[in-house]
């Protein structure tokens, strides 16, 4: 950029574009500082704070609170309006929970995340099987557990002489941009906070041209497919009581890499910890229709569902 004169001064005119971009990066730095300073504090005390958060949300801000009634009601016809208030109650510790440990998350280093133990994953053999005989490997997981503590995949290992056949740059986490420029720079970069100078978080819109580019690397890809879809989408049935749509991108990427599809079941068992549990869905997508591996999908999140009903985003609009 040129400078120009005036006034007997060179300056430099900024493009409102640029300072922009500045202005969003000076505070999603300043954001990220400030939650990975929070970050350092152990994690018994970030739940010092989770029940004001879940306060917070619930009783002062009613954060979503007609979605969360409505989504338990429907999705629970058999239970009671007492037994409905309670599984409120219980989803709202939960979300309070969840934010605490986000912010811990932020801070946290592979060491910080094994001495904690806040995930342990129960068959890691299973995606160490899938990745060994298959192309690729699709997991698609849920707003079940804590689903901001992705990024710690690779060092939620229980068992160290069953280490993985992979390692971080093989794992690719596809997320969606958030509105908000500033929040969509600090998420991005919190939630691969474990793994320096990660690259492997691909936005959605793009994962396609990415999967190509790589299609000679062997890959992890991970998707939250639980989400409303953002158009029409495929229809499933029955989930939860309620005709269901899903996105069914993940799926037919699989199947055009001939990748094998796990399910990634997460599990709060106790305050600070998650067991991550995989299930086996394809061999090869390639193989079954769509349709049907997305029913699966579904299938699955449902008996999660009904195992623990707390341990989900009750607040997601899922269905319209």
């Amino acid at each position: 950029m040129l400078p120009e004169w005036q006034n007997g001064l060179y300056f430099v005119r900024r493009s409102p574009v640029h300072s922009l971009f500045e202005q969003t990066m000076i505070r999603a730095d300043i954001l990220l500082g400030s939650l990975r300073f929070l970050g350092k504090f152990p994690l018994k005390h970030h739940y010092k704070f989770s029940k004001i958060f879940s306060w917070l949300l619930s009783s002062v801000m009613h954060y979503r609170k007609d979605v969360v009634y409505i989504n338990l009601s429907r999705a629970f016809p058999e239970l009671s309006c007492q037994e409905i208030d309670q599984l409120a109650r219980d989803f709202y510790l939960h979300f309070g929970e969840i934010i605490s440990e986000a912010i811990w998350f932020a801070g946290s280093t592979p060491a910080k995340i094994r001495k904690e133990d806040i995930c342990t994953i129960i068959n890691p053999e299973v995606l160490a099987k899938a990745y060994d005989k298959a192309s690729n490997v699709m997991i698609l997981t849920s707003h079940t557990g804590n689903w901001e503590l992705t990024g710690g995949l690779r060092y939620y290992n229980p068992k160290p002489e069953l280490d993985y056949v992979f390692n971080e740059n093989h794992i690719s986490i596809v997320y969606k941009q958030q509105s908000s420029k500033v929040w969509d720079e600090v998420l991005k970069k919190t939630r691969s906070t474990p793994v320096e100078n990660y690259q492997g978080l691909v936005e959605s819109k793009q994962i396609l041209r990415y999967a190509l580019e790589h299609s000679q690397s062997k890959k992890i890809y991970i998707f939250i497919n639980d989400q409303r879809p953002y158009g029409t989408g495929t229809e499933i049935g029955e989930f939860m009581h309620q005709k269901t749509s899903g996105m069914a991108a993940s799926i037919k990427l699989a199947s055009k890499l001939h990748m094998s599809v796990l399910f990634s079941k997460m599990v709060r068992t106790r305050q600070g910890h998650y067991e991550i549990t995989y299930v086996p869905l394809a061999d090869d997508a390639h193989e079954y229709q769509t349709e049907t591996l997305l029913k699966k999908y579904f299938d699955e999140l449902e008996k999660e569902l009904h195992q623990t009903p707390a341990n989900y985003l009750w607040s997601h609009k899922r269905w319209k």
